[in-house]
């Protein structure tokens, strides 16, 4: 694609539809990356090749990286609007060390109760996928911390979920970037 065609609207439009691709399935986006790069065909080399494709798309353009963290929050937003506690669970990054454990469908019912008796509803609308309302900031090298505010219709958005993204690991290929720490006020 031209730079100059490469807005924030289609580069967080391109970011969504990958993210979303790569939860159902992985394939679609393993045939295209190996038409293009055809190392990737190597069996041997394939899953070296595959990392450091990977990493270097994330990492070489600060756009290209928030806007594919800004549709992973989006997708969890989803789920969380509309009480999908499952699929909240598989948009995010499983955190071994999570002192709390991990983020299982309870967790997160349990996390947004307080939120959906004061508010009765999460708004996700295109007003909530507005790039303002997530924050993306670098904490160390390949290191990062999100922040994705939470809308409610009252308007007071004292909500967020909060994670961390660690890209120093290169096997961290497969899935979401994002760990969640938290949701709360």
């Amino acid at each position: 694609m031209p730079e100059r065609a490469q807005t924030k609207g289609v580069l967080d439009t391109l970011g969504f539809f990958r993210t979303l691709l790569q939860h159902t399935d992985t394939s679609l986006i393993e045939e295209w990356e190996s038409l293009l790069h055809p190392e990737l065909r190597l069996p041997r080399e394939r899953r070296k090749a595959r990392e450091a494709l990977w990493i270097d798309e994330l990492l070489k353009d600060p756009k290209v990286f928030e806007s594919r963290v800004r549709a992973e929050m989006h997708l969890l937003l989803r789920a969380l609007a509309a009480k999908d506690w499952e699929e909240a669970a598989a948009s995010i990054r499983l955190d071994p060390d999570d002192p709390e454990g991990s983020w299982t469908e309870e967790r997160f019912e349990t996390a947004l109760a307080p939120f959906f008796a004061d508010y009765g509803e999460l708004v996700f609308t295109p007003e909530a996928r507005r790039r303002r309302w997530t924050q993306v900031t670098k904490t160390g090298d390949r290191t990062w911390q999100v922040a994705q505010t939470l809308l409610d219709p009252q308007g007071d958005n004292l909500w967020a979920a909060q994670g961390t993204i660690d890209l120093r690991d290169p096997k961290t290929v497969e899935g979401p970037l994002v760990r969640l720490e938290r949701i709360a006020p």
